[in-house]
């Protein structure tokens, strides 16, 4: 294989993973099925590279002969989906669990950060 073109639709889960409770995410997550019923998701060449092949929403189909591969993927390392998600795709082996301090960080401290770099310092 000469190159791949790999394409992260970040925060676009395709349903809840065995662990999603230790995390505070609902069993039912699934922006996929969620949005597939508005017309206004018009996707043909991602449906055609074999989006729905993932998971049906039956509000769209499969594609009989897929363009493209596709997967659905699974984290190895014990932490938040989309964070650690992105450090596996890159190769970095997150082999243990990493505290979460999200309870320890005080109100005021994260007003400053938000005034300071707007919204997206969140991300």
């Amino acid at each position: 294989m000469d190159r791949v073109f790999l394409i992260v639709l970040d925060s676009f889960g395709i349903g809840a993973e065995p662990d999603c409770e230790m995390f505070g995410d609902a069993e039912t997550v699934n922006t996929l099925k969620s949005v597939s019923g508005s017309d206004a998701l018009d996707v043909p060449n991602m449906t055609a590279l074999g989006l729905y092949n993932i998971d049906e929403t039956g509000e769209r189909k499969a594609a009989e002969n897929p363009k493209g591969s596709f997967a659905r993927m699974r984290e190895a390392s014990m932490a938040k989906d989309t964070t650690v998600g992105h450090w596996e795709i890159s190769g970095l082996d997150i082999s243990q669990a990493y505290a979460d301090i999200s309870g320890r960080i005080p109100r005021r401290s994260h007003r400053g950060v938000f005034q300071t770099y707007g919204p997206r310092s969140y991300m």
